[in-house]
């Protein structure tokens, strides 16, 4: 059986803590992007994803302009951008948290 492997060329990173940047960029090298971004506010965020095309976000709970849960929503209900894969990174595992980023 042929192996298939995931290519994540450009990845974007959204969080306002410079070492969950770090950590996260370090996360990445085993995929070898070709372009990593990061952002610490939402609404720069999205402004880059609508004329930049990513094939994954790496998304903290906590912005400077917003939560990770309402950041989410905005990307989802953004036609041009709602199929983007999202991978939510948070230390708050709590039951309310959980679902409301399920539900976004």
């Amino acid at each position: 059986m042929e192996r298939t492997s995931i290519v994540f060329d450009n990845v974007v990173i959204v969080s306002n803590s410079d070492e969950n940047t770090r950590r996260d960029r370090f996360s990445l090298q085993h995929f070898r992007p070709r372009s990593v971004v990061s952002f610490s506010s939402g609404s720069e965020a999205i402004d880059y994803l609508s004329v930049n095309r990513a094939d994954m976000v790496l998304l903290d709970s906590t912005l400077d302009d917003m939560d990770g849960v309402r950041f989410l929503k905005l990307v989802r209900h953004n036609m041009q951008l709602k199929d983007t894969p999202v991978v939510m990174v948070t230390a708050d595992s709590t039951r309310d948290k959980v679902l409301d980023a399920i539900a976004a």
